[in-house]
């Protein structure tokens, strides 16, 4: 499989709802069963939202082609999922979650 470390790839919503998890490689996803990907950006429109104190964002974004369902959890923290991970790293995901929730 070739890997797209550090590569700018544009993907539509469809190509993106189209990732499938690895097996292989933790924290990475394959495209069209070549190519993988651990990381993904899109720049669309926000077209639903909702927001649970201190639990979740949950956002859906538009790019015209499809609809991409969104989470961000804001309970790191708290979170036994979390627990297991290094603490500075579960701070710094804290913290980047919670300040797109107040945008």
């Amino acid at each position: 499989m070739q890997s797209l470390h550090d590569t700018h790839v544009k993907l539509l919503a469809f190509d993106i709802l189209s990732l499938i998890p690895s097996s292989s490689h933790p924290n990475t996803v394959i495209r069209k069963g070549t190519h993988i990907l651990s990381r993904a950006e899109t720049l669309d429109i926000v077209t639903f939202w909702e927001h649970k104190s201190d639990r979740f964002l949950k956002f859906t974004i538009d790019d015209g082609t499809e609809c991409i369902p969104c989470v961000i959890w804001l309970n790191q923290l708290t979170s036994p999922y979390f627990s297991r991970r290094c603490p500075p790293d579960v701070r710094r995901i804290a913290e980047v979650a919670k300040s797109f929730a107040t945008v």
